[in-house]
């Protein structure tokens, strides 16, 4: 019984970054700004509304782990601490890869950005 706590938690979580993919995804105008992105209000964007996209897929791809983590969690406990150690490391870093991409992708640095980086 208390795995259905735990249970009930995750998928809580879970629906919260599921509704913040979905407006990001379908609704958002103005440019997402993810925790580990630098401030985009001084880049230009190439295109809004896929940077935006590529930021709400990354919140779906997220709260798929954490439905999954859920469901795992309560068929498994005893196997559940090693999907946490995987989705909280691996999933940092391919998150941070993943937001690396996206800025690759639809944000074009000014020369100011690029010295203030060592790259010329």
């Amino acid at each position: 019984m208390e795995n259905i706590y735990y249970l009930i938690i995750t998928w809580i979580g879970a629906a919260i970054m599921l509704g913040v993919g979905i407006y990001d995804y379908k609704y958002r105008t103005k440019p997402v700004k993810y925790g580990i992105s630098n401030s985009t209000s001084d880049r230009k964007i190439t295109d809004v509304k896929a940077y935006n996209k590529a930021h709400g897929k990354l919140w779906y791809i997220y709260s798929a782990f954490l439905w999954l983590g859920g469901i795992f969690e309560y068929f498994f406990p005893e196997f559940s601490i090693f999907f946490f150690i995987l989705y909280s490391t691996v999933g940092v870093g391919a998150s941070v890869w993943y937001v690396r991409k996206i800025e690759e992708k639809y944000i074009v640095y000014s020369i100011k950005d690029r010295c203030d980086a060592g790259t010329n």
